[in-house]
């Protein structure tokens, strides 16, 4: 159920865009093998038997069902990732498998996303929204 609240819509726009790019985020992970580069861990390298038995090092991807599962949804002010794949859970957590956090929301990220939104939110209220402010 959507606001009518302007400020909450622009909110709103705002998270949808974010989100949009969160799925990047998760998406590099899985390229670089973790979240290093924006304050997270690079995670724990495989096995040696590991890379034998799938025939390349990189991590978390196999079939790329992992990686190509994640929904993100925003709405009513929220930000929802998930994913449905029955063993993601094991991974994110470490329950028997070592423990590779795929979603790490990190400091460096909750920084960026204030900022944004702050910066984002200050167009809104002064009406710049969509206009190129030159100074």
């Amino acid at each position: 159920m959507g606001t009518t609240n302007p400020l909450d819509q622009a909110v709103n726009r705002f998270l949808q865009k974010w989100a949009n790019d969160y799925k990047g985020t998760l998406q590099h992970a899985f390229r670089v093998g973790g979240h290093q580069f924006h304050g997270g861990s690079k995670w724990r390298s495989l096995k040696f038997s590991t890379i034998k038995s799938k025939g390349h090092a990189v991590i978390l991807v196999k079939t790329g069902t992992l990686s190509d599962g994640f929904k993100i949804k925003s709405d009513n002010l929220t930000i929802m990732v998930s994913n449905t794949v029955p063993y993601a859970h094991f991974h994110q957590f470490g329950k028997g498998v070592p423990r590779r956090k795929v979603i790490d929301f990190t400091p460096t990220d909750k920084s960026r996303l204030l900022k944004t939104m702050k910066l984002e939110l200050e167009r809104e209220v002064n009406g710049t929204t969509n206009r190129i402010v030159s100074r």
